[in-house]
């Protein structure tokens, strides 16, 4: 029994000492790996917090595009008031079999260039409607400058027949 608890004892102080020996190597494992998985994990942290800082900076830069969309949408509305659609419309009838026919895409394509066409054309009366009122003004101040010349032209004449009608009575009193 004692040969028994000692041959334990020495059994037990072999697996403690091997204990010792698993532990401290679990914990230089895991002092190598906080030496490497801390620089990563910091490195990790400093990436995370600039990408979300650069997401912070681009959802407020689109927060800022929706809300100059918004804006630009606004002012299209007011631009081009369409009125809401009615169920008997005869457009929306005609709408619903052309997008039978055709895909949505392809038809949405087709109002979108007809839209900028109709855009084109507005721009362009308005450009040739500036031109007008242009050459209309240019014309005009042509005409208030020929007035003013006219008027002073008449006055020279009229001064020129006083002064030629003055000398005729003169030499007609000289004469006499």
């Amino acid at each position: 029994l004692a040969v028994e608890c000692a041959h334990m004892e020495a059994e037990l102080r072999q697996m403690e000492l091997e204990f010792a020996k698993w532990r401290s190597s679990a914990q230089e494992l895991k002092r190598q790996r906080i030496d490497v998985v801390m620089p990563q994990m910091r490195d990790n942290q400093e990436r995370l917090t600039k990408l979300r800082e650069e997401l912070s900076q681009r959802t407020l830069e689109c927060e800022q595009l929706r809300q100059q969309l918004d804006a630009l949408s606004t002012c299209q509305q007011k631009r081009l008031p369409i009125p809401e659609v009615q169920d008997g419309d005869e457009d929306l009838a005609e709408e619903k079999r052309k997008l039978r026919a055709m895909r949505p895409a392809e038809r949405a394509r087709q109002l979108h260039e007809a839209l900028v066409h109709a855009r084109r054309l507005e721009e362009d009366v308005r450009r040739q409607l500036a031109d007008c009122n242009w050459a209309a003004d240019s014309v005009e101040l042509k005409l208030k400058k020929r007035r003013q010349q006219d008027s002073r032209l008449r006055r020279q004449l009229s001064e020129r027949q006083s002064d030629v009608v003055e000398q005729q009575q003169q030499q007609q009193q000289q004469q006499q």
